[in-house]
Protein backbone atom coordinates (compact mmCIF):
# COMPACT_ATOMS: atom_id res chain seq x y z
CA UNK A 1 0.00 0.00 0.00
CA UNK A 2 1.47 3.30 -1.07
CA UNK A 3 1.08 6.47 1.03
CA UNK A 4 -2.01 8.38 0.02
CA UNK A 5 -3.84 5.19 -1.00
CA UNK A 6 -6.55 3.13 0.64
CA UNK A 7 -6.23 -0.49 1.71
CA UNK A 8 -7.24 -1.70 -1.77
CA UNK A 9 -4.65 0.55 -3.43
CA UNK A 10 -6.92 3.27 -4.84
CA UNK A 11 -5.38 6.74 -4.51
CA UNK A 12 -7.17 9.12 -2.19
CA UNK A 13 -8.88 11.99 -4.03
CA UNK A 14 -7.17 15.38 -3.82
CA UNK A 15 -10.22 16.80 -2.06
CA UNK A 16 -9.67 14.52 0.95
CA UNK A 17 -8.58 16.60 3.91
CA UNK A 18 -5.36 15.70 5.75
CA UNK A 19 -7.39 15.64 8.98
CA UNK A 20 -9.47 12.69 7.79
CA UNK A 21 -6.24 10.76 7.07
CA UNK A 22 -5.09 11.44 10.64
CA UNK A 23 -8.43 10.13 11.93
CA UNK A 24 -7.61 6.80 10.31
CA UNK A 25 -9.76 6.67 7.18
CA UNK A 26 -8.85 3.35 5.56
CA UNK A 27 -11.38 3.14 2.72
CA UNK A 28 -11.48 5.64 -0.14
CA UNK A 29 -14.68 6.98 -1.72
CA UNK A 30 -14.26 4.63 -4.70
CA UNK A 31 -14.20 1.60 -2.41
CA UNK A 32 -17.14 2.95 -0.43
CA UNK A 33 -19.25 3.35 -3.58
CA UNK A 34 -18.27 -0.15 -4.77
CA UNK A 35 -19.14 -1.61 -1.39
CA UNK A 36 -22.56 0.05 -1.37
CA UNK A 37 -23.33 -1.10 -4.91
CA UNK A 38 -22.21 -4.71 -4.66
CA UNK A 39 -24.31 -7.42 -3.07
CA UNK A 40 -22.73 -8.26 0.22
CA UNK A 41 -22.28 -11.94 0.95
CA UNK A 42 -24.74 -12.14 3.81
CA UNK A 43 -26.16 -15.21 5.38
CA UNK A 44 -29.87 -15.83 4.88
CA UNK A 45 -31.98 -14.05 7.47
CA UNK A 46 -32.78 -17.05 9.69
CA UNK A 47 -29.11 -18.13 9.84
CA UNK A 48 -28.05 -14.57 10.78
CA UNK A 49 -30.67 -14.49 13.51
CA UNK A 50 -29.72 -17.92 14.89
CA UNK A 51 -26.18 -16.67 15.49
CA UNK A 52 -27.62 -14.00 17.83
CA UNK A 53 -29.79 -16.34 19.91
CA UNK A 54 -28.62 -18.14 23.02
CA UNK A 55 -31.00 -20.74 24.46
CA UNK A 56 -31.46 -20.58 28.23
CA UNK A 57 -31.83 -24.19 29.45
CA UNK A 58 -33.80 -23.59 32.67
CA UNK A 59 -36.63 -21.42 31.36
CA UNK A 60 -36.61 -22.37 27.68
CA UNK A 61 -36.14 -18.74 26.62
CA UNK A 62 -34.18 -17.91 23.48
CA UNK A 63 -32.24 -14.88 24.69
CA UNK A 64 -31.29 -12.22 22.13
CA UNK A 65 -27.56 -11.49 22.48
CA UNK A 66 -27.23 -8.69 19.91
CA UNK A 67 -28.54 -5.10 20.04
CA UNK A 68 -31.31 -4.20 22.50
CA UNK A 69 -33.47 -1.08 22.41
CA UNK A 70 -33.96 1.17 25.45
CA UNK A 71 -36.85 -1.01 26.67
CA UNK A 72 -34.85 -4.25 26.53
CA UNK A 73 -36.35 -5.70 23.31
CA UNK A 74 -33.96 -7.22 20.76
CA UNK A 75 -33.42 -5.30 17.51
CA UNK A 76 -32.40 -6.71 14.11
CA UNK A 77 -31.98 -5.31 10.62
CA UNK A 78 -34.75 -6.84 8.50
CA UNK A 79 -36.37 -5.81 5.21
CA UNK A 80 -34.51 -2.53 4.99
CA UNK A 81 -35.00 -1.29 8.55
CA UNK A 82 -34.57 -2.05 12.22
CA UNK A 83 -37.28 -4.32 13.58
CA UNK A 84 -37.99 -5.88 16.95
CA UNK A 85 -36.29 -9.29 16.95
CA UNK A 86 -39.19 -11.22 18.52
CA UNK A 87 -41.53 -9.94 15.77
CA UNK A 88 -39.07 -10.99 13.03
CA UNK A 89 -38.61 -14.47 14.53
CA UNK A 90 -42.40 -14.83 14.79
CA UNK A 91 -42.77 -13.80 11.13
CA UNK A 92 -40.09 -16.26 10.00
CA UNK A 93 -41.18 -19.28 12.05
CA UNK A 94 -44.93 -18.87 12.63
CA UNK A 95 -46.19 -16.53 9.94
CA UNK A 96 -46.67 -12.87 9.17
CA UNK A 97 -48.16 -10.66 11.82
CA UNK A 98 -51.40 -8.89 10.94
CA UNK A 99 -50.74 -5.30 9.85
CA UNK A 100 -51.34 -2.78 12.63
CA UNK A 101 -54.59 -0.84 12.54
CA UNK A 102 -54.27 2.84 11.75
CA UNK A 103 -54.03 5.20 14.69
CA UNK A 104 -53.02 4.56 18.29
CA UNK A 105 -55.34 2.27 20.20
CA UNK A 106 -57.35 1.43 17.09
CA UNK A 107 -59.57 -1.63 17.24
CA UNK A 108 -57.87 -4.66 15.77
CA UNK A 109 -54.32 -3.67 16.68
CA UNK A 110 -52.43 -6.84 17.64
CA UNK A 111 -49.33 -7.22 19.83
CA UNK A 112 -47.00 -10.09 20.68
CA UNK A 113 -47.11 -10.72 24.42
CA UNK A 114 -44.12 -12.31 26.18
CA UNK A 115 -45.67 -15.02 28.35
CA UNK A 116 -42.29 -15.58 30.02
CA UNK A 117 -42.02 -11.84 30.89
CA UNK A 118 -38.47 -11.68 29.45
CA UNK A 119 -38.32 -8.88 26.88
CA UNK A 120 -35.16 -10.17 25.20
CA UNK A 121 -36.73 -13.62 24.63
CA UNK A 122 -37.49 -14.45 20.97
CA UNK A 123 -38.83 -18.01 21.42
CA UNK A 124 -42.15 -18.21 19.49
CA UNK A 125 -43.45 -20.70 22.07
CA UNK A 126 -43.19 -17.91 24.67
CA UNK A 127 -45.10 -15.37 22.53
CA UNK A 128 -48.85 -14.94 22.21
CA UNK A 129 -50.69 -12.84 19.62
CA UNK A 130 -53.21 -10.73 21.58
CA UNK A 131 -54.94 -7.37 21.27
CA UNK A 132 -53.14 -4.23 22.39
CA UNK A 133 -55.65 -3.69 25.22
CA UNK A 134 -55.06 -7.22 26.55
CA UNK A 135 -51.31 -6.64 26.37
CA UNK A 136 -51.59 -3.46 28.45
CA UNK A 137 -53.79 -5.22 31.02
CA UNK A 138 -51.28 -8.09 31.33
CA UNK A 139 -48.27 -5.77 31.54
CA UNK A 140 -46.61 -5.05 34.89
CA UNK A 141 -46.24 -1.32 34.22
CA UNK A 142 -47.90 1.69 35.80
CA UNK A 143 -50.41 1.89 32.93
CA UNK A 144 -51.21 -1.81 33.24
CA UNK A 145 -51.67 -1.56 37.01
CA UNK A 146 -53.99 1.43 36.64
CA UNK A 147 -56.01 -0.22 33.85
CA UNK A 148 -56.61 -3.33 36.04
CA UNK A 149 -57.85 -1.31 39.02
CA UNK A 150 -61.57 -1.42 39.74
CA UNK A 151 -61.66 0.35 43.13
CA UNK A 152 -60.27 3.62 44.47
CA UNK A 153 -56.94 3.32 46.30
CA UNK A 154 -57.99 5.92 48.94
CA UNK A 155 -61.53 4.97 49.92
CA UNK A 156 -62.26 1.70 48.09
CA UNK A 157 -65.16 3.18 46.13
CA UNK A 158 -65.84 2.07 42.55
CA UNK A 159 -63.99 3.88 39.78
CA UNK A 160 -66.38 5.46 37.29
CA UNK A 161 -65.49 6.73 33.81
CA UNK A 162 -65.76 10.45 33.15
CA UNK A 163 -64.61 12.84 30.45
CA UNK A 164 -63.54 16.48 30.60
CA UNK A 165 -62.48 18.87 27.84
CA UNK A 166 -58.85 18.38 28.88
CA UNK A 167 -59.22 14.60 29.15
CA UNK A 168 -61.50 13.47 26.35
CA UNK A 169 -60.48 9.82 26.73
CA UNK A 170 -61.89 7.52 29.34
CA UNK A 171 -60.48 8.66 32.66
CA UNK A 172 -61.59 6.84 35.81
CA UNK A 173 -61.97 8.30 39.26
CA UNK A 174 -63.87 7.58 42.40
CA UNK A 175 -66.68 10.16 42.48
CA UNK A 176 -66.51 11.03 46.24
CA UNK A 177 -62.71 11.48 46.08
CA UNK A 178 -62.99 13.58 42.92
CA UNK A 179 -65.55 15.91 44.53
CA UNK A 180 -63.48 16.18 47.74
CA UNK A 181 -60.38 17.09 45.69
CA UNK A 182 -62.18 19.91 43.88
CA UNK A 183 -63.76 21.22 47.11
CA UNK A 184 -60.31 21.36 48.71
CA UNK A 185 -58.76 22.92 45.60
CA UNK A 186 -61.39 25.69 45.42
CA UNK A 187 -61.14 26.38 49.17
CA UNK A 188 -57.35 26.84 49.13
CA UNK A 189 -56.99 28.89 45.93
CA UNK A 190 -55.71 32.39 46.67
CA UNK A 191 -58.07 35.25 45.81
CA UNK A 192 -61.08 32.97 45.83
CA UNK A 193 -64.12 34.12 47.83
CA UNK A 194 -65.55 31.48 50.11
Amino acid sequence: MEPGACLRGHPYPASLSPGSLRRGRKVCLVCKRMFRGEQRDRLPTWERIQEKIEPEPNSGCWLWTAALDSNGYGMVSYEGGNQKAHRVVWALLVGQLPPPATGPGAVGEMDLHHVCRVRSCVNPAHLRLISHRENVLLDETLAGNFARRVACAKCGGPLVPYATPRRPRDARRCEPCRLAYFRNYNATRPGRKH
